[in-house]
């Protein structure tokens, strides 16, 4: 593979020798292996600005202790050197985004040179590709998948599926395990058969590197002056269910006299009826604000300034712009989904998917609580279970004992 003109490695200080008499500890070898990608991306270096979740598990499990490998399809062959991670991209001539029953011959051959000991796929919805991994690797190596959400188990029993469904089984059943940001997201893979409890893993799948500023600075760079501010963060889409949302702000504006909301979102599908919602509402009208895109490092800002963050979703991977607002410190009102528990862990105030009267509770509970202390639990949580940090040492030791059992001979 050539190398891209782009991120080289930083010098990494010469190792501390080790005590007389004792041996050496080769440090795991986790290959992460990243099998889509967006055509609009154009290189390497693009790539590795745009994703950043990719970047940040690879160096949060490098900082834990593990040597770590990425391979990456993509419309070239390339090798980047990145912050102490070799980034291998692997042209194969196929679609970014490959079907279920795909195979990945050579970049399969890719993986096994590189020896590793464990093999970490991100995604469920490659079992061709698990299943060419288990029988091209040595049965030492350990094969983990990581849900990030957004595909369901194929449940069809017609005899068209039948062939499909043996090639999900398959795949399956080649993993050591799959890792969750919260266990019950693993129920509808369990329920289908796919699945069993005893390998479900339950780690973050991401992290921020996104931190608040100083909050009277922000706020007078937006005028976000409102007591309560609330931000919005994300997409107005039927998932994040914005109507709803704001029918429950709605109703907890009539017991809260103060308050102002800001949305800040993509391109967005509902956008135009978000808008017919508001023209009608006069209670919001003049209360909430449509920001819109902004760069990302104004998102900081804006969550630097806020009291609540608030979201409708029904279902989440994980949620990045509600552990971006925590890193902030800011309050959550939230979806009572099963990421959205797993990732507050008690702060905040949590609502019923689809409930505009449980997201006025929320809304109105929030408000009146001691926000500034609110905050403060926010950022602890934060600081010890949210970071990078935290999710690199949690999944070094999942994938230590995985391959340790490997080793043994004690297959899952």
């Amino acid at each position: 593979m050539s190398k891209a003109n782009g991120p080289t490695a930083k010098p990494v200080p010469p190792a501390k020798p080790a005590p007389a008499g004792a041996a050496a500890v080769r440090p795991l070898h986790v290959v992460q292996l990243n099998a889509a990608y967006t055509a609009a991306v154009r290189s390497p270096e693009q790539l590795l600005e745009r994703y950043d979740t990719l970047t940040g598990w690879a160096g949060a499990v490098r900082d834990a202790g593990a040597r770590v490998t990425v391979v990456q399809r993509f419309s070239c062959d390339a090798r980047v050197e990145h912050e102490a991670v070799s980034y291998l991209f692997a042209e194969d001539g196929g679609a970014p985004l490959p079907g279920a029953t795909w195979t990945a011959a050579s970049l399969v051959t890719v993986v096994r040179a590189l020896a590793p000991d464990v093999v970490h796929v991100n995604g469920l919805m490659f079992p061709g590709l698990v299943v060419a991994l288990r029988r091209a690797l040595p049965t030492r190596v350990a094969i983990v998948a990581q849900d990030h959400a957004g595909y369901d188990p194929p449940r069809s029993r017609s005899i068209w599926e039948f062939g499909r469904r043996h090639v999900w089984r398959a795949g399956f059943a080649a993993l050591d395990a799959c890792s969750f940001t919260a266990e019950e997201q693993a129920a509808p893979w369990i329920e289908s058969g796919y699945l069993d409890r005893s390998r479900v893993i339950v780690v973050l799948e991401s992290s921020t590197t996104l931190r608040g500023g100083p909050r009277a600075q922000a706020r007078a760079s937006i005028g976000m002056h409102a007591a309560p501010a609330i931000v919005w963060v994300g997409r107005l889409d039927t998932n994040k269910d914005p109507e709803t949302a704001l029918k429950g702000l709605a109703v907890a504006f009539e017991r809260v006299c103060t308050g102002r909301l800001w949305m800040l979102y993509q391109a967005s599908p509902l956008e135009a009826d978000v808008r017919r919602f508001l023209a009608r509402s006069p209670r919001l009208a003049d209360r909430v604000t449509l920001v819109g895109l902004v760069p990302h490092a104004r998102v900081a800002s804006y969550l630097s300034a806020a009291d609540l963050y608030l979201s409708g979703s029904h279902r989440e991977g994980s949620g990045y712009a509600l552990i971006e607002a925590m890193a902030c410190g800011v309050v959550p009102v939230v979806t009572d989904i099963p990421s959205f528990r797993a990732i507050t862990g008690g702060c905040g105030s949590l609502w019923a998917a689809g409930d505009h009267l449980a997201c006025a509770e929320a809304l109105v509970r929030a408000s009146a609580s001691d926000l500034e202390a609110g905050r403060a639990r926010v950022k602890q949580r934060f600081d010890a279970a949210l970071t990078w940090r935290a999710i690199g040492k949690r999944t070094l030791s999942a994938y230590t004992e995985l391959a340790a059992r490997r080793a043994a001979g004690a297959v899952l």
